[in-house]
């Protein structure tokens, strides 16, 4: 359980973090797209500007209140998705983002050629990235039982392949050393093409070459015997 925790959080900070590059990559991209708007309406104050900007700010759903001024900080252009009245966005001070409460809050320079002349601040709901750690916890609920139980079989597996051959081989290598029987053999099936088969074949074959050496043993020492009765 504390396993499975750790897991969540470690996975909610990386999908936390990837969240907030994706909002500010989109930020980034709608201030640039805008820039030029903004610094038309700071400049020229033209009410179909307004209008347009207004317009192109719904496009994107992720904003929830908008606020344009100009280098002085006086508001020129605000904008609410709900239509609803609204505090000016008070960004902390030095910070271009910065996560108040439930809110996503940027802060993005208006540019004209190299001057700025103005600051463009968006308000972005947190719901979206609530309901990604919805998501996640739904996935992770699924996947850490799947994974814990594909582990378990691929435990039992490797005992099946690797575990129980060696033990089986170490068990009977052992038992004729204790006996001292070199006439037995260690059971190796004929089909079986896996390392430990190899190896029981080859320590067969040794048993093999050391009970011929034995009964080569037996047989000369009593031959030695008579000879050297011969010879006295």
């Amino acid at each position: 359980m504390l396993l499975n925790h750790r897991l969540f959080s470690v996975c909610v900070l990386h999908r936390k973090n990837e969240y907030a590059e994706e909002v500010i990559d989109e930020i980034t991209v709608i201030s640039r797209a805008l820039n030029h708007d903004y610094a038309e309406l700071i400049m020229m104050g033209l009410p179909s500007s307004s209008i347009g900007i207004v317009h192109k700010w719904k496009v994107w759903p992720m904003i929830e209140h908008a606020d344009l001024s100009d280098k002085a900080g006086r508001g020129i252009l605000h904008y609410s998705k709900s239509n609803a009245n609204h505090e000016v966005i008070n960004m902390p001070a030095g910070l271009s983002h910065a996560v108040v409460g439930d809110r996503l809050l940027f802060k993005r320079s208006v540019m004209f050629g190299n001057e700025t002349i103005g600051e463009v601040s968006y308000e972005l709901s947190n719901a979206r990235y609530e309901e990604l750690i919805r998501e996640l916890y739904e996935q992770l609920v699924i996947v850490i039982p799947i994974a814990l139980g594909l582990s378990i079989l691929l435990s039992l597996w490797l005992q099946h392949i690797f575990v129980y051959p060696l033990q089986n081989l170490m068990a009977a290598i052992k038992g004729i050393g204790v006996k001292r029987d070199y006439s037995a053999r260690i059971s190796v099936a004929h089909e079986d093409r896996s390392e430990f088969a190899t190896l029981g074949k080859s320590f067969n074959s040794l048993l093999s070459q050391v009970e011929t050496t034995l009964s080569d043993i037996k047989t000369r020492k009593p031959m030695r015997k008579s000879w050297l009765i011969m010879m006295s």
